[in-house]
């Protein structure tokens, strides 16, 4: 409810600067993804956490480019963009390395919750940015690509886990020589 409130007064600032909004927009949107990625590094294995950490940066890369085209078109310094944009990448990595340190002697329990808070920020992001913007491109498409893309991620998912029980199982082996 949070972001939605946030993104909402972002949509009414939208009129006047839309690359400034967009940019406030990915760090709004940005901040509980990355105390995803610090949450999800607690007891996690690695591989997992290059997974989530790709996708998300994967995911803002349309969104981060043409916010720095219509910053360029606006009249914006090379240097302003890259302060800017350093800016946002060191506000979200910090973002991670909170998720993680304020959360890493928490209870598996109460970790649960956390990581169902932050997923559910991320799926209204999604939901108010992302998939509005998908529909407008294609509508036909929309639905299908999502389709696709959560039964990748699921897919992706279980493959992790089934390596990582496996390297797991290798590992409680004992060794011969």
């Amino acid at each position: 409810m949070l972001y939605s409130a946030l993104n909402e007064a972002l949509t009414h600032l939208r009129s006047t600067d839309q690359a400034a909004t967009t940019s406030a927009s990915l760090l709004l949107s940005g901040i509980p993804e990355n105390l995803a990625v610090g949450i999800t590094l607690i007891d996690q294995p690695g591989l997992s956490i290059t997974a989530l950490a790709g996708s998300i940066f994967l995911a803002n890369v349309p969104e981060a480019a043409g916010a720095t085209k219509v910053l360029c078109q606006r009249g914006y310094t090379r240097r302003a963009i890259w302060l800017l944009w350093s800016t946002i990448i060191v506000l979200l990595g910090a973002a991670a390395v909170v998720g993680f340190l304020a959360f890493s002697s928490t209870d598996p329990f109460v970790l649960g919750y956390l990581r169902c808070f932050t997923a559910g920020a991320i799926v209204a992001s999604l939901a108010l940015d992302v998939f509005p913007r998908a529909f407008q491109t294609n509508h036909r498409l929309a639905g299908i690509a999502t389709v696709l893309g959560l039964l990748l991620a699921v897919r992706v998912h279980a493959g992790v886990r089934a390596c990582c029980a496996r390297r797991r199982r290798q590992q409680q082996r004992p060794h011969q020589d």
